[in-house]
C-alpha cells in the first residue's frame, strides 16, 4: 500500500464532517443499491396479474416480456450501471481476487456475452447482455468499497422490507387462493424474485446467526423459508439449499 493509499483510508486523519460522512458510506450504498433493485423488480399489481396468469406459459411469458420493458426498470439499471463506472474513477481498496474464483469468473462472463453469437434473437440477447454490463460494473463496485458484513447487512435490511412488502401486497391484492397448485405469492415481484430475495434474507440470517448466536435470526429464518415455500420456486430453492449447505460445511 503506498504513501496515498494510507493517506486515503486514514480516516482518522480527515476533518470530522468527512470523518462521520464516511463512516455511513456503506449504508449509503447498501440503500442505493437495494433502491435500484425494488424500482427494477417491483410492480404494485404483480401478486393479482401473476395468479390471474396461473400456469399458462403463453401469460406468463406476456408478462416477462412486459416487466422487462418498464421504464423504471431500465432507468434502475442504468443507475446501477453509472454508479458502478463512477466508483471506478474513485480510489478505493485493492482486492486481490484468488485465481482459483477469478478464473471460472471471467470463463462464465465470457460465456455469457459470446451467446449473443448463438441466440435465435439477438436483438433481445443484446439488451439482456446490457442489463448483465450493468450488473457486473455494480457488483465490482460494491466489492472494491465495502466488506462482507455490509453486504450482510444490507441483504439484511434490504430483503426484509421487500419480503415484509411481498406478504403484505400479496394478503391485499392476491386472487389466487392459498394452498392450491395454481398459488404463487409474488406480492410486488415476480415469484422467482420474491423467492430470490426470501434466499438472500436466509443466507444474512445464517451469516448473523453465526456471529452473534441470537435465536431470533433463528425465527427470521424460518419465517423467510416459509415465504421460499409458499413462491414455488424450485430453482431458488435448490440455489438456497446449495449455498446453505456450503456454509454450513465451511463455518460448522
Amino acid at each position: 500500500m503506498t504513501a496515498l493509499d494510507r493517506d486515503y483510508f486514514d480516516v482518522e486523519a480527515r476533518p470530522s464532517a468527512l470523518r462521520e460522512w464516511l463512516a455511513h458510506w456503506p449504508i449509503v450504498i447498501s440503500l442505493f443499491i437495494a433502491g435500484v433493485f425494488m424500482l427494477a423488480t417491483n410492480d404494485v399489481n404483480a401478486a393479482s396479474r401473476w395468479q390471474d396468469a396461473g400456469k399458462d406459459p403463453a401469460s406468463q411469458l406476456q408478462l416477462v416480456s412486459e416487466g422487462s420493458g418498464r421504464l423504471l426498470r431500465q432507468v434502475a439499471f442504468i443507475m446501477l450501471g453509472m454508479w458502478g463506472i463512477a466508483s471506478l474513477l474513485w480510489p478505493s481498496r485493492r482486492i486481490r481476487p484468488l485465481p482459483a474464483i477469478l478464473f471460472p469468473l471471467l470463463i462464465l462472463v465470457g460465456w455469457i456475452f459470446a451467446s449473443v453469437l448463438w441466440s435465435g434473437d439477438r436483438a433481445f440477447t443484446a439488451k439482456r447482455l446490457v442489463v448483465f454490463a450493468c450488473f457486473a460494473v455494480g457488483v465490482f463496485a460494491f466489492v472494491r468499497r465495502t466488506q462482507a458484513r455490509d453486504l450482510a447487512v444490507m441483504m439484511l435490511v434490504g430483503c426484509a422490507l421487500q419480503m415484509i412488502a411481498n406478504v403484505v401486497a400479496d394478503l391485499l391484492w392476491a386472487t389466487g387462493k392459498y394452498g392450491l397448485s395454481g398459488y404463487r405469492l409474488a406480492g410486488l415481484q415476480h415469484p422467482n424474485h420474491a423467492a430470490s430475495n426470501a434466499v438472500f434474507f436466509c443466507f444474512a440470517c445464517l451469516y448473523f446467526y453465526d456471529r452473534t448466536r441470537l435465536r431470533r435470526f433463528i425465527l427470521l429464518f424460518a419465517a423467510s423459508a416459509v415465504v421460499l415455500f409458499l413462491t414455488k420456486s424450485r430453482s431458488s430453492l435448490v440455489a438456497g439449499c446449495c449455498g446453505m449447505f456450503i456454509f454450513a460445511l465451511l463455518r460448522w
